[in-house]
């Protein structure tokens, strides 16, 4: 396999609405600091320099490209498309794979989103060149499965054929970053179950976490969205080259306008009979809500996780985030998720975490607060 025909796609269009105020429109959530002097945004381009070197794609929002290009200066350069409204990643995908395609007919992409943290970087690389070689060798759409470590309703599943060792009820766990064996076929998607629905998966023994990790060959990705999206397909081929930006900017607006979002899983995956996954463990985190950054923190002995400045009395079990020039005090509160800003306070009981988007949709709705937005 030649390197110069590896090429990277980072997914930057979320806006991470669960994680309100932390994570806005213009500064989503991939813009966070968690681990280190990094954002989420600069480890993930990190980690597609090492694997594709300078062919990188970043799809990203329009609202946040200016931040990442500032975030860039940082850590590299890449070419950076914005998207004119969001559309789910099916379509991002389409258009990371048109692009590299263009670029080279034998090019085989990795896709990866922005705002993941993935702990063992070594063992993430090791197991990117595997799949880089399955792809091509195989011709199948691989992705990544993570070992479940609770029965999570915020991910989706990958449901193999067989047991798939290394979960609870499979062999026992491995080493961080170690992969369980060879790649499986893929045999169902589950988006987002209910607890109860989740636990079930996971004690059957054939379900893994997606992780939204994808490697595969531009031609396959092009070839199934023509059978499973034509629409989207006769779109992508019909856009002028990139260096024509501005025709090629109103053509993809005129495209998005056109289709309907959705995700990859459900236009292609789910469809597809061509789906194979490498199952493993690499200490990874979507980041996709509070509950999941908090296990990123070292607890206090009263079970809070707390990021900044913090003072409380029979305070137990909240998440709880200060500005370094603010300090939060509590007193007499438990299971709570209390954030402060420069601009704005959150104050969510944990088991109601979900309805955090709730409250971003009304505040959509009042011309007064979108500026917090």
């Amino acid at each position: 396999m030649n390197k110069k025909d590896i090429y990277a796609a980072i997914l930057a269009g979320g806006k991470g609405e669960r994680l309100w105020p932390k994570s806005r429109a213009a500064y989503p959530k991939q813009n966070l600091k968690l681990q280190g002097r990094n954002t989420l945004f600069q480890n993930t381009f990190i980690r597609a320099a090492k694997i594709a070197g300078g062919n990188i794609f970043i799809i990203a929002n329009k609202e946040s490209a200016g931040n990442m290009v500032k975030q860039l200066g940082r850590v590299g350069k890449s070419v950076i498309v914005k998207e004119p409204f969001g559309r789910n990643t099916a379509p991002a995908v389409g258009l990371a794979a048109l692009l590299s395609y263009r670029k080279n007919r034998n090019a085989v992409l990795v896709v990866m989103p922005s705002d993941h943290l993935i702990v063992d970087g070594r063992g993430f690389y090791k197991v990117i060149s595997r799949a880089v070689r399955e792809a091509v060798k195989t011709e199948a759409i691989i992705t990544l499965g993570i070992k479940p470590r609770s029965a999570e309703s915020a991910y989706g599943y990958i449901g193999v054929d067989g047991k798939a060792s290394g979960t609870p009820s499979g062999s026992p766990s491995r080493r961080l970053g170690e992969a369980f064996g060879s790649s499986r076929k893929v045999v169902r998607f589950v988006e987002k179950p209910g607890p109860a629905k989740a636990a079930r998966l996971i004690s059957s023994g054939k379900y893994f976490w997606n992780s939204g990790i994808f490697v595969f060959k531009a031609s396959v990705m092009l070839t199934a969205f023509k059978k499973y999206m034509p629409v989207l397909h006769e779109g992508l081929q019909m856009l002028p080259a990139r260096k024509k930006k501005t025709k090629f900017d109103k053509e993809l607006r005129k495209l998005y306008g056109k289709i309907k979002g959705t995700s990859l899983d459900y236009a292609v995956l789910e469809k597809s009979g061509n789906i194979r996954v490498i199952p493993l463990n690499l200490g990874w985190n979507d980041v996709g809500s509070f509950d999941s950054i908090s296990l990123l923190a070292k607890k206090d002995k009263n079970g809070n996780a707390v990021f900044g400045s913090h003072a409380g009395i029979d305070t137990r079990k909240c998440i709880i985030f200060s500005d370094s020039d603010r300090i939060v005090g509590t007193v007499g509160v438990g299971n709570m998720i209390i954030v402060c800003t420069d601009d704005a306070v959150l104050v969510c009981d944990r088991k109601k975490a979900g309805d955090i988007r709730k409250l971003v949709a009304k505040m959509k709705n009042k011309k007064a607060l979108k500026k917090f937005l």
